[in-house]
């Protein structure tokens, strides 16, 4: 994974500064990496949220399916970003319980906003239920950025070690 990010980053400086020719300090440019991190992990956690709710949506209410799979939505996002978007020096339990803890305020926080947008575009708009959480996705991610930048891993110092 840290092999592909590399090549990754590689490819974001390359275009950034060899064919936009931008001239970004290395602390813009830093927060700029982390961003995309954070959107990749977004891609997949709205994978997984995706895959789950279709599933679930076959046995169950698409409100009860669209809880269940955003909850599992969760626990990815918070592995990828624990472990690679916000990583940080401190590896005790009680900051890992702490950080898993405010990830899921935070994101219960979009839950509720994206739970009320699906019923809006379901129930209001009439968009078809397997559209609607995508456009939620678009919605809550960079709130999500936000409040896991500035809150859930606020003051944990990014580290370019492998961890």
């Amino acid at each position: 994974m840290i092999k592909l990010w590399e090549l990754l980053e590689r490819l974001i400086y390359f275009f950034l500064y060899k064919v936009f020719r931008l001239k970004l300090s290395r602390e813009v440019y830093e927060k700029f990496l982390q961003f995309v991190q954070f959107v990749l992990v977004g891609l997949s956690n709205a994978a997984v949220m995706y895959v789950m709710y279709i599933l679930l949506k076959m046995i169950m209410p698409y409100h009860i399916a669209y809880v269940l799979g955003y909850v599992i939505s969760i626990l990815n996002s918070f592995f990828w970003n624990h472990t690679y978007v916000f990583r940080g020096e401190d590896k005790s339990g009680q900051a890992w319980w702490k950080a898993l803890g405010k990830t899921f305020v935070s994101y219960l926080g979009t839950l509720l906003l994206s739970y009320v947008l699906l019923i809006v575009w379901v129930d209001v708009l009439h968009i078809p239920d397997f559209i609607a959480p995508i456009l939620n996705i678009v919605i809550t991610t960079p709130i999500n950025f936000l409040v896991n930048k500035f809150w859930a891993y606020r003051g944990r110092k990014k580290s370019g070690k492998d961890e």
